[in-house]
């Protein structure tokens, strides 16, 4: 039981691995756990609330956004707003089905409820409904997200 302790102290220092960044002839960039020839070491900020790939968007001393940097992919706008739109789309098919499927899970629970089922049964039934509720909120939350023009 004394050895519990030591072995729980010992574990950061177990977990932490090198991380290593490679990029290769056409560009592409591979992070890996395994130094290889032509290999950067990544320094990782350990403190608390660090991370290790900060985003290109941090904002600087002064609180404004930092410069996005010009290797940035970026895309034209006309081509951004057909993606907008298709999401929106594929959100709005997909929120009509869930709500289809929850008045389909509220039939079959009113059916097993009037039936006596078991109370395996009904709670199985009752799971399925309140999955669709969920999932109609997640999606409406998405759609209220998506950019329209």
């Amino acid at each position: 039981m004394k050895l519990l302790p030591i072995m729980l102290l010992a574990l950061p220092f177990m977990a932490q691995a090198d991380i290593f960044k490679v990029v290769d002839a056409n560009g592409n960039i591979t992070y890996t756990n395994t130094q290889v020839k032509g290999a950067q070491r990544v320094i990782v900020d350990e403190t608390p609330g660090g991370s290790v790939n900060p985003s290109p968007r941090r904002a600087s001393a002064g609180g404004a956004p930092a410069a996005t940097p010009a290797s940035f992919p970026k895309v034209e706008t006309e081509t951004q707003k057909r993606r907008d739109a298709t999401r929106f789309q594929i959100l709005t098919e997909e929120l009509n089905d869930e709500n289809r499927m929850l008045d389909d899970a509220r039939k079959q629970l009113t059916s097993i409820a009037s039936q006596k089922a078991s109370p395996d049964q009904l709670a199985s039934a009752q799971n399925k409904v309140t999955l669709h509720e969920k999932n109609i909120e997640a999606l409406k939350k998405e759609l209220a997200g998506v950019k329209q023009y």
